[in-house]
């Protein structure tokens, strides 16, 4: 029912509800083959073949994998060895496929590579034109001519088609990864949401790099457990690092914090008093200001803070 002529509409109606639309479809091709080209399974069309993941080639028309490329594509070069019989002028009337697709095998290609079907049947169609002109018939020269200027059109037209296809292929693609990016960004902030309401702290996972970091899928719970045990103790080892240096760097302000308050002291004490005044790492290890400074808590040490201390320290000097 799909494949009956009346049902181009719905194909057509599918076809614009795509997201982003999707090219034209050429006049010489059905409603549901063209919806096959752009949406269709990508498996080689040709029969018996498996390939999958094959490219279409929009100016041949046809998905076709290179092993069977290799079987089916005559170029121009090899034109009259490969078909003696037949007038290489009919190229022209025959859209070539390098212009058709942007794989590596097309890039690749130098020259002009076209399909033996396509140069058969252009082959039969050149043949009767001829034969009408041979046998007298009225008007067949002028008949070939406009067949030959509607072909030479044809040609431009699917080449310029399949660019525009190419480039919506491309954008396709662009949207297909963005897709998959968005996919995979939400997935882990629902983990990293899942470790912070254990506790932990996301600077702590953030940048973070694992596999089971960048999986298009949704988050199962079999998949958390496994998550959790994979990254875990990455976790607990980063967090473990960070509080250490966020400790060290913490001792060290509280330390500048007595150089600054003992060498305020140090400075209302006579000059020849100086050298009796013990330096300041010895301070560091001094019962008052060791509890200052390896104080358990997070928070930062004052001047003030120091009073009482600076208070005993003559008669620790």
């Amino acid at each position: 029912m799909l494949l009956a002529d009346n049902a181009r509409p719905i194909w057509k109606s599918a076809r614009m509800r795509w997201p982003g639309g999707a090219p034209d479809c050429p006049p010489d091709v059905s409603e549901a083959r063209w919806a096959d080209l752009l949406f269709g399974d990508a498996k080689c069309d040709m029969q018996s073949c498996v390939s999958e993941n094959v490219l279409v080639n929009f100016t041949l028309r046809r998905r076709v994998c290179e092993a069977c490329y290799k079987k089916h594509l005559v170029f121009d070069q090899k034109f009259k060895r490969t078909f003696p019989d037949y007038d290489k002028s009919m190229l022209e009337l025959i859209p070539s496929g390098n212009a058709g697709c942007r794989s590596r095998f097309w890039r690749r290609k130098k020259l002009q590579f076209y399909w033996a079907g396509d140069i058969h049947n252009m082959a039969k169609q050149v043949a009767s034109y001829r034969e009408a002109i041979e046998s007298g018939k009225a008007g067949a020269e002028d008949a070939f001519l406009s067949f030959k200027s509607a072909r030479i059109a044809h040609v431009e037209y699917v080449v310029e088609h399949a660019q525009v296809c190419l480039d919506w292929l491309e954008d396709q693609e662009y949207l297909r990864r963005e897709q998959v990016r968005l996919r995979i960004e939400a997935r882990r902030n629902e983990i990293f949401g899942r470790f912070e309401e254990l506790g932990y702290e996301r600077q702590d996972f953030n940048y973070l790099d694992s596999d089971v970091l960048s999986i298009d899928a949704e988050l199962t719970e079999d998949d958390w457990d496994g998550i959790r045990a994979t990254l875990e103790p990455t976790i607990i080892y980063y967090r473990t690092n960070r509080l250490k240096r966020e400790r060290n760097a913490l001792l060290t302000r509280r330390r500048r914090v007595v150089d600054q308050v003992c060498t305020a002291v140090k400075k209302t004490l006579p000059p020849l008093q100086w050298n009796a005044f013990p330096p300041f790492h010895e301070l560091y290890d001094w019962e008052g200001f060791s509890v200052l400074i390896n104080d358990p808590s997070q928070s930062e040490l004052e001047p003030q803070g120091c009073a009482r201390v600076l208070e005993a320290l003559p008669s620790f000097i």
